[in-house]
């Protein structure tokens, strides 16, 4: 499949991957199901920030922050058009037992996650401030990703256990209303892979299976998955769908060296790749794009503080247009 360069780069997503953190004494670790990074967390009365997701309107990030005794550990919404407007939303207790991989519905209203302690899958209301578990695995739902409607999430259940059902693995839609769950299904069979993120109104997903991965699209019309890439090197990871851009931004890894990752677009029509020069956010801090396209955002480490939110246009190759969007905070 050809590849051809493009200009503007992206850090490394882990919002679409399915991000894992854990505290093991002084060290943040970062990671998914192909790598795991750890880096040094700041003294405990500092505030360690971590980018997680944004809202498909462009109104407001999510943030996770811990440390400090002012400063609760839990999830924050920032607004993008004021970031001094910060709302605390869900604690994390124990301190990140999650939640993670957050994704906000169309709508903005309600947020999807994991969270570790549970194994399960979370939902929190903006209005009424509620977080409600709507999966009941004990620890296989993972990767929650919202529909069009506001109601229906398609999430995944990562492990077949021995003897059991082929169905009881796979991607499914969940409505987290009424409880109704469907098995997603390609020619009669349960489909497997990870990572999935929701075409627009297309009634499609992008997400990578197999080891190593490449990216696959499925179709609820035909009911159908097709490959997309191929899976050269360490292999492919989905990182967002853009339906704007009718593409699919994934992770390479591997492909040129062993120790680097390059970011890519895979038209969803064509298979066309096209590389985007990718710069890793220092500690490969994990980053956000937005539904729309328009934007992304990143954490990076300043002086004792582990991460302030950093937000920038997905199109704007200009380094000197990155905009911090939280400051360094302390617990004192």
């Amino acid at each position: 499949m050809s590849r051809t360069a493009i200009s503007c780069w992206i850090p490394r997503s882990t919002s679409t991957v399915g991000t894992l953190l854990a505290l093991v004494g002084g060290l943040g670790c970062f990671g998914d199901d192909e790598a795991t990074v750890c880096v040094e967390l700041p003294p405990v009365n500092r505030v360690a920030e971590v980018a997680l997701g944004i809202d498909p309107q462009d109104r407001y990030v999510v943030v996770a922050r811990t440390g400090g005794s002012s400063v609760p550990a839990g999830l924050y919404r920032v607004e993008l058009d004021n970031p001094d407007s910060t709302r605390f939303l869900v604690p994390l207790t124990p301190v990140f037992s999650g939640p993670f991989r957050v994704c906000i519905s169309p709508d903005g209203l309600r947020m999807a996650y994991f969270r570790a302690n549970l194994g399960d899958i979370m939902i929190y209301d903006m209005q009424t401030q509620a977080e409600r578990r709507v999966t009941f695995t004990r620890g296989n739902a993972f990767d929650p990703e919202w529909t069009n409607d506001n109601k229906i999430i398609l999430y995944n259940r990562g492990f077949l256990e021995a003897g059991a059902p082929d169905s009881t693995a796979g991607f499914r839609l969940l409505n987290v209303d009424t409880g109704a769950e469907i098995v997603v299904r390609s020619e009669g069979k349960p489909v497997y892979g990870r990572s999935p993120s929701w075409v627009g109104s297309r009634r499609q997903f992008a997400f990578t299976y197999g080891s190593p991965g490449a990216i696959y699209v499925y179709d609820f019309d035909q009911q159908q998955a097709r490959q997309l890439t191929d899976n050269e090197g360490g292999g492919d990871n989905c990182l967002r769908a853009i339906e704007s851009r009718n593409s699919v931004f994934y992770r390479a890894a591997g492909q040129f060296s062993p120790a680097e990752d390059r970011t890519f677009t895979v038209n969803l029509g064509t298979g066309h790749n096209h590389q985007v020069s990718i710069h890793l956010t220092p500690n490969r801090l994990p980053s956000a794009i937005s539904a729309s396209g328009e934007f992304f955002i990143f954490t990076g480490p300043v002086a004792d503080s582990l991460g302030v939110t950093y937000v920038r246009r997905l199109d704007d190759c200009e380094a000197s247009n990155v905009h911090r969007l939280t400051h360094r905070l302390t617990g004192q």
